[in-house]
């Protein structure tokens, strides 16, 4: 029995290598584009930057992170309220609360 299912899932991977092989009409236009395109010139990529590199502009750019990283720790609502020492249990009491309700219910 498993000999022949086998053979038949054999059968039916062949036979799915083996269908038509007609491209869709979307794939044939992008290659066609792509072949128009070329291949890239690696002389055209750019050697120098443009980036800043200057260590005052660097210093300043640190410098105004550190005072906006001191602006959020001084807002009130940054910081961490004390834990409640029951949060766990109390929220374990109420889900079993809602629980034997929903079960009361029906």
């Amino acid at each position: 029995m498993i000999r022949v299912i086998s053979a038949f899932a054999f059968a039916a991977a062949l036979s799915a290598c083996a269908s038509d092989p007609e491209t869709p009409a979307w794939f044939e236009a992008r290659q066609e584009a792509l072949e128009h395109q070329g291949t890239p010139n690696l002389h055209d990529i750019p050697r120098g930057t443009d980036a800043n590199i200057a260590p005052q502009h660097w210093d300043a750019v640190a410098a105004d992170l550190a005072a906006a990283e001191a602006a959020m720790k001084a807002h009130p609502r940054s910081q961490t309220p004390p834990p409640e020492p029951n949060a766990p249990a109390a929220f374990e009491d109420e889900a079993r609360q809602d629980i034997e309700q929903t079960r009361d219910n029906y």
